[in-house]
């Protein structure tokens, strides 16, 4: 007696104009090279994966956090959809909407003086989130 084994394959439709301006911004990646951004008054330490605060204290990020905080770093100003922060962080396995939605409270919460009027983490509605800061690499 043979078995069979199916496999079904599922067509997705995308959206090509995001498409292309995801591919032009390149593939998220995790920045795991030394170094530091520095950004407003904040200092994100690539090494040790630590974001110093204005009056130098260390602020813990989660792994989430601080792949999502790199990611907006490396593309300063650019709205990054949510798939595009999903894939930074290596989402495959749960909600990817929440699971960003729940990351950028995280981040807004440590880095915002006031989170629900945020001023460095912005939603950009239908393109996704934008880092409204200029960042130095030092």
């Amino acid at each position: 007696m043979s078995t069979v084994h199916a496999f079904a394959a599922r067509v997705v439709p995308i959206d090509v104009g995001r498409a292309q301006g995801e591919l032009a911004a390149g593939t998220p990646r995790r920045n795991s090279d030394h170094g530091c951004y520095r950004f407003g008054d904040w200092q994100l330490d690539l090494q040790s994966e630590h974001l110093i605060a204005p009056d130098g204290a260390s602020v813990a990020l989660t792994s989430g956090e601080f792949s999502l905080l790199v990611a907006f770093l490396d593309s300063p100003y650019r709205a990054l959809s949510r798939d595009y922060l999903a894939r930074a962080i290596c989402v495959h396995d749960c909600d990817r909407e929440a699971c960003i939605d729940v990351h950028i409270l995280g981040l807004r919460r440590k880095l915002e003086a006031d989170p629900r009027t945020p001023e460095i983490i912005l939603t950009e509605r239908g393109a996704g989130y934008r880092f409204a800061l200029a960042v130095e690499r030092a």
